[in-house]
């Protein structure tokens, strides 16, 4: 581990100046950092194979490892070996650890583990995300462009916003612990990581150095936690305020030669005008706007909740007109582009909004109602006619009632009805005509006459009724005429 000798920060081995001041760095001989360096090639908890170290911090060591039961590649942060001799501290460590733990979130580094080895060290197991962070962005290539550095607040709102619901503060955002891991298409793809552990080091309220070390990092801490007065949400908007001013600018708000010197200008200064910097920073009016805003004093005058910075800053984006084309695609070019849930919708990166999915559920729910109730009140089909039974259909009736009977019916072929006898011209049809009846047939007698309808009774009688009687059998032949 190295040492600012101006601002007393504790910075990794790969750096040789201060990103804060430019002071050459002292290496410190850390017997935390040895004893995590004796990790290397060790499994812990007979499930994690240690295989390489990633960097060092104020916050510890991080190792890449394998999870051998699934083989699955991870990060292992091993905090500092004082931390696991204070009880207080290991137990807000297993409250902390659990609760972000439980954190899901595409923007948030997601913790699989947590635990001690078995000579009492502290250690977390992470998800291993491949990136550089935005310190080193910031330090390589300069201040971002401002739609860049939109998108990029924008995510790591998202993120702070999900682990204040779940009553996580982070206490000490900085670009440190944000990681640009590119992604199809977007190389600004944010994971924010180290919630929690800053309340672990530091008891809230209590002093900001323990053992000559600074717990959080002057430069993103807010007034209240310069004057030791306590956190809330409204302390990482305030980190969110200060790494958007330098996301901007390539500077930070407050300078100076210790950590005392820049606390006090958080308390007590207000942070310079981004045209009023050498060289000026061309910032658009509504970036400005929510920065100098998270940076207020006084945490009533800031925003009240990440989500409501994150609006802020959408509104701003589309006012000061600002293209943010290069999102990243949502699925694959070859596959049917799904829209996005809201929980994944990003609150700056993507300005479109979500698919009114209830309004078009209800809609189909009364167009349904529509179609039942029409349905219902239609009117009714006509009744088909009845169909004739075996028995009629034996006996040769074969017209249904409805239809109209022919003029005349001839009798069976085996029964020859009277040359003489024939229904008047005149006569109106009947609709239905009497059958035979079986015994007659069986008789071998040939059908009486009938009487001729009179004209009066022209329509046929429905064809339930019963049939005229018929006359008797030795009638004149001259009374049927």
């Amino acid at each position: 581990m190295k040492l600012c000798p101006k601002c007393e920060r504790p910075l990794g081995d790969d750096l040789e100046r201060c990103p804060d001041d430019g002071a050459a760095l002292l290496r410190v001989h850390d017997a935390a950092a040895a004893q995590a360096e004796s990790l290397l090639g060790r499994t812990i908890d007979g499930r994690y194979v240690v295989e390489s170290r990633l960097g060092a911090g104020g916050m510890g060591a991080v190792f890449a490892a394998t999870q051998v039961a699934v083989g699955r590649r991870v990060a292992i942060k091993v905090l500092p070996a004082d931390l696991a001799r204070d009880l207080d501290a290991v137990r807000r460590f297993m409250q902390e650890a659990r609760a972000a733990s439980a954190l899901r979130h595409p923007n948030v580094v997601t913790i699989h583990d947590f635990g001690q080895t078995d000579d009492g060290l502290l250690y977390l197991v992470m998800e291993l995300v491949e990136g550089t962070t935005l310190s080193a962005q910031l330090r390589t290539g300069g201040a971002l462009s401002p739609a860049r550095a939109a998108r990029v607040a924008g995510q790591i709102l998202d993120a702070v916003q999900e682990a204040h619901v779940a009553g996580i503060v982070h206490r000490d955002l900085k670009p440190e612990n944000v990681i640009l891991s590119p992604r199809s298409g977007n190389p600004d793809f944010a994971k924010v990581l180290d919630f929690g552990l800053a309340k672990v080091a530091n008891a809230e309220g209590g002093d900001l150095t323990r053992t000559g070390q600074v717990f959080g990092t002057p430069a993103y801490m807010s007034p209240e936690q310069a004057l030791g007065l306590g956190c809330d949400h409204r302390t990482d908007l305030y980190a969110v305020g200060v790494m958007l001013y330098e996301m901007l600018s390539a500077r930070r708000p407050f300078t100076g030669d210790t950590s005392i010197a820049v606390l006090l200008k958080h308390v007590h200064e207000a942070p310079p005008e981004f045209e009023t910097l050498d060289p000026p920073s061309s910032v658009t009016a509504g970036l400005a706007a929510v920065v100098f805003r998270a940076l207020a004093k006084e945490r009533d005058e800031r925003f009240q909740s990440a989500a409501e910075m994150a609006e802020a800053l959408r509104q701003a984006v589309v006012d000061d007109g600002l293209d943010l084309a290069s999102r990243p695609p949502r699925s694959q070019p070859t596959l049917p582009v799904e829209p996005p849930r809201p929980s994944e919708v990003s609150l700056v990166g993507d300005l479109r909004r979500p698919v009114p999915w209830t309004r078009i559920g209800l809609g189909g729910v009364a167009l349904a109602g529509a179609v039942a109730v029409w349905w219902s009140l239609r009117p009714a089909p006509a009744p088909l006619p009845p169909r004739p039974d075996a028995a009629s259909v034996a006996a040769g009736v074969v017209a249904p009632a409805t239809a109209a009977a022919p003029a005349s019916v001839a009798p069976p072929a085996s029964v020859a009805a009277p040359a003489s006898v024939a229904a008047p011209a005149s006569a109106p049809p009947r609709q239905v005509a009497s059958a035979p009846t079986p015994s007659s047939l069986a008789a071998a007698k040939p059908p009486p006459a009938r009487r001729p309808a009179p004209p009066e009774a022209a329509v046929a009688a429905p064809s339930s009724a019963a049939p005229p009687p018929a006359p008797p059998a030795d009638a004149p032949v001259d009374d049927l005429k």
